[in-house]
């Protein structure tokens, strides 16, 4: 269940030593993740701020460690969001016993329960570390998702290209959220005009 917030939860799912290399220019992921967080939280709608973006991190205990509880609560963060965005490189992520990679789990948490408000960004044209077999298994999984492929000759251009998209995917959503909203108040079945006149429609006024 999602918590109550006053701002729109964007959870993004990625790793975070990893390097991606575009064009002259050498970015960490966890670069990339920073000022896209940085650009989504101060954006602003009517002088209030909109968003709350929260990374992977967030679900990590005081000690930073990466174990069950860690996992769980990852899991948790993205299931508590409104919007999710995958930064993919394909790799699957650090993974606890016998379970998937932390980034595979994401993702499969968010297309199973916030498909069509999880947006994927394959990146693994700037990636040249090697994959596992578990990379490989999440790469086969993320293939049937239809995902953005930015293009870019910089750091700073991908970047941009990121967080431009993401700005228009999140338009687009609120207002598929609205009109599933108002469908949904549309079927309901007729309930009792109230008594006060001021709440009844032009045509209940006239009645």
């Amino acid at each position: 269940m999602t918590k109550p917030s006053s701002k729109i939860r964007v959870f993004l799912s990625s790793r975070s030593t990893s390097r991606l290399t575009i064009g002259k220019d050498t970015l960490l992921l966890s670069q990339l993740r920073k000022a896209v967080k940085k650009h989504l939280d101060a954006l602003e709608f009517c002088g209030e701020k909109l968003l709350l973006t929260i990374t992977n991190q967030s679900g990590y205990g005081s000690d930073g460690a990466a174990n069950r509880a860690a996992y769980d609560n990852c899991l948790r963060e993205v299931s508590d969001s409104h919007i999710v965005v995958v930064l993919f490189t394909g790799e699957a992520g650090w993974s606890f016993g016998s379970e998937l990679g932390i980034c595979h789990a994401e993702y499969l948490e968010a297309t199973s329960k916030l498909h069509d408000f999880t947006v994927v960004f394959n990146l693994t044209r700037f990636f040249t570390g090697d994959l596992t077999e578990a990379d490989r298994a999440f790469g086969d999984e993320a293939a049937r998702f239809e995902m953005q492929f930015p293009e870019a000759a910089n750091g700073e251009e991908l970047t941009n290209r990121i967080i431009e998209q993401i700005k228009s995917f999140v338009v687009l959503r609120l207002v598929q959220a609205m009109n599933e909203s108002k469908q949904q108040r549309l079927a309901r079945p007729a309930y009792r005009p109230s008594a006060d006149w001021s709440q009844h429609t032009y045509r209940q006024r006239n009645e």
